[in-house]
C-alpha cells in the first residue's frame, strides 16, 4: 500500500505540453493590427517578456495578405551549440465568412501536415525549432488536463449522464455541462 505507482495519476503519465506554456503567433492578431492588408507589406518585431519585465524571446516578422515571414535565433542554454538562426514563410490562405468579409488561416509549415490553423505555437522544450500547430507537438490545453471528480463519476455512470441530459429544463446548464464532458469519447 502506497508504494510507486499506487495512486498518483502524474506516476504513471506525464503530461503534455500545454498551449499556455508555449510562445505562439496568431493570424487573427495580425489581421486585427493591419499586417495583412491587400497590396502591402507589414514589417516588424515582436517580443515576450518574463514576470520582471526582462526580455526573454523575439521574432521578426515580414507580413502580406498571402505570407508571413518568420526569423528569429535559437540560442541554446547548454551552451555547447552555437546560436541558430532560423527564417521561413508561413502561408496564409483566407475563407469566407457566413456574414461578409474573409478569415485569414495559416497553413501550418510542419512535414506533412498542412491543416489551416488560427495559432501557431513554439514550445519551450530543446527540440522544438519551428513555430507549428498543436497537433504537430502534441500540445494540449491547460483546462483538458485538470481533473474533475464529478464528471469521472458520470463516466463511471454513463446512464446517470444521459438521464441528466433527457430531463431537460429542469437541470442546470452547470449540470448538463457535466454530463456532456462525462459523455465525449463515449460510444
Amino acid at each position: 500500500m502506497g508504494g510507486y505507482g499506487s495512486g498518483g495519476w502524474g506516476f504513471l503519465h506525464d503530461k503534455k505540453t500545454t498551449v499556455e506554456e508555449c510562445r505562439w503567433v496568431d493570424v487573427g492578431r495580425f489581421k486585427r493590427e493591419g499586417m495583412l492588408l491587400e497590396g502591402q507589406t507589414w514589417g516588424g518585431s515582436w517580443w515576450w517578456k518574463d514576470n520582471e519585465g526582462k526580455q526573454v524571446a523575439s521574432i521578426d516578422v515580414t507580413s502580406c495578405t498571402e505570407w508571413v515571414r518568420l526569423s528569429y535565433t535559437i540560442t541554446y542554454t547548454a551552451g555547447d551549440r552555437e546560436p541558430e538562426k532560423i527564417a521561413y514563410t508561413v502561408p496564409v490562405v483566407w475563407t469566407p465568412c457566413n456574414f461578409g468579409g474573409r478569415r485569414p488561416w495559416f497553413v501550418c509549415p510542419g512535414q506533412n501536415c498542412g491543416r489551416r490553423v488560427g495559432k501557431l505555437y513554439f514550445p519551450r522544450y530543446a527540440l522544438a525549432k519551428y513555430y507549428l500547430c498543436r497537433h504537430c507537438y502534441d500540445l494540449s490545453y491547460e483546462s483538458r488536463q485538470k481533473y474533475d471528480k464529478r464528471v469521472a463519476a458520470l463516466r463511471k455512470h454513463p446512464e446517470l449522464a444521459l438521464a441528466i441530459l433527457r430531463s431537460g429544463s429542469r437541470v442546470s446548464s452547470r449540470q448538463a455541462l457535466l454530463a456532456l464532458k462525462a459523455l465525449d469519447g463515449w460510444s
